[in-house]
């Protein structure tokens, strides 16, 4: 659909269709509010020559939380301004991407690049103010106003135009204390879930009966290496030995619970397949995407199955490891990976992954990775042939049920929560 509009020259500088046909109005059933009513700048600067070298300055203001970012190095060659405990900080360049924060600590410093704000709690609550301003609709409209440009600065002569809705201040009230109360609920679920987790690793602890942070490479050793074997010789893999831990737990090699799998596939043009994202750090894996046969470049790939423990040989050594989940069922792999049945009477597989994040494994997956530096492969012989003890199937399970279900909880009340912000939103907006 196309339409013609006039616009007067003068009006070019704001002539964008974000702008001309964009949301211009926010509606509501409360009143609505000018910004310029409820913030006042503070102009307390601070010119380099009289910074301390003690107060902390802003490093940044990430978009997805509510936090401000301090530098770790206390210096400068701009003014700054002086932010205060509950004042408003907007990063002018951002203000359209929800760079917004209130500020918890006592006394900061922020570059002319962010406006601390005054807000005049006589009228509104600072955090339902914050809630708005993050709100994607709100996000919407700010970007409807806003002059259009990489480096376009959103400051005070631009966002005291803007208009916010105003319910009572014992509705905005009441509105934060659900949302905090809810918060509440979450973070009662974390500190929960921070104690299992302790408690597991307190477990892998004694079944390892090491300190799980130790390294587990001596530093100095002499191999008779064969001459054949010389293109593979690396330090770590051939002339360190490793340091054997003593448990009383029982011991099985790798291969006593995981079953390598080779579902070989030709790839055919015309079929959709999906490949994996094998992250690092032990994070797990993600669908990476959804492709054709005939973008795909190496034509003989191998099909993983839920439930597998799947191993980059390449990035081992960085955690890059994980399970098989229902998205990632049939997905497909380059043999670059190492897809395994899992026998779940002896391991929990979830258990093993807490295990094998231990800095005691990193090290010996990356002991035992060898070849030419950035393209270190791990050999399924040798991690087949890695030992491992572990408490009895039962004591796993029992304690990686006891996570999952903190998880489900943790999940199901910030879904709530979310609903809640949501729902509030688009009670605000509705007339």
């Amino acid at each position: 659909m196309s339409s013609v509009k006039v616009v007067r020259f003068k009006d070019f500088i704001r002539w964008d269709t974000g702008f001309h046909f964009g949301t211009q109005d926010l509606k509501s059933k409360f009143k609505l509010e000018y910004l310029e009513k409820i913030l006042v700048p503070r102009k307390e600067k601070i010119k380099p020559n009289e910074y301390d070298g003690i107060t902390p300055i802003v490093a940044k203001i990430p978009f997805s939380s509510s936090h401000i970012e301090l530098r770790k190095e206390l210096k400068t060659r701009m003014d700054m301004y002086a932010v205060y405990n509950g004042d408003l900080l907007v990063s002018n360049i951002n203000f359209h991407q929800g760079a917004v924060a209130i500020c918890r600590e006592g006394r900061i410093y922020a570059s002319t690049h962010y406006q601390p704000y005054i807000i005049n709690e006589e009228m509104i609550n600072k955090e339902f103010l914050y809630l708005i301003l993050k709100q994607s609709s709100y996000l919407e409209y700010i970007a409807t106003k806003r002059i259009k440009g990489i480096k376009t600065e959103s400051k005070f002569n631009f966002i005291k135009t803007l208009q916010i809705p105003l319910p009572p201040l014992s509705f905005q009230n009441k509105i934060i204390n659900d949302l905090k109360a809810m918060e509440n609920e979450i973070k009662i679920l974390q500190d929960v879930k921070i104690g299992i987790e302790k408690e597991i690793n307190e477990c892998i602890s004694k079944v390892l009966e090491i300190d799980t942070n130790t390294q587990v490479l001596n530093k100095t050793g002499t191999k008779v290496v064969c001459y054949k074997d010389l293109k593979l010789f690396d330090y770590k893999s051939n002339v360190v030995e490793l340091n054997e831990f003593v448990s009383s737990y029982p011991k099985y090699k790798f291969s006593y619970f995981l079953t390598r799998k080779l579902n070989r596939v030709k790839i055919i043009d015309k079929t959709l397949y999906k490949r994996v994202r094998v992250k690092t750090k032990a994070k797990g894996l993600s669908l990476r995407d959804n492709v054709f046969g005939e973008n795909i470049r190496t034509k003989n790939q191998f099909v993983i199955n839920k439930g597998q423990f799947l191993i980059s040989k390449i990035d081992a050594r960085n955690g890059s490891f994980g399970i098989v989940d229902d998205e990632l069922d049939n997905a497909i792999v380059t043999a670059d990976f190492l897809n395994f049945d899992i026998n779940r009477n002896v391991v929990n597989d979830k258990f093993l992954i807490m295990i094998l994040k231990t800095p005691y494994y990193i090290e010996i997956f990356n002991s035992l990775s060898s070849g030419t530096t950035g393209r270190k492969r791990i050999n399924e012989q040798k991690l087949l042939d890695i030992d491992i003890s572990l408490p009895l199937i039962a004591e796993q399970d029992n304690l990686m049920l006891r996570l999952t279900n903190i998880d489900k909880k943790i999940e199901k009340f910030s879904t709530e929560l979310n609903l809640l912000r949501e729902k509030i939103i688009n009670d605000l907006s509705s007339k």
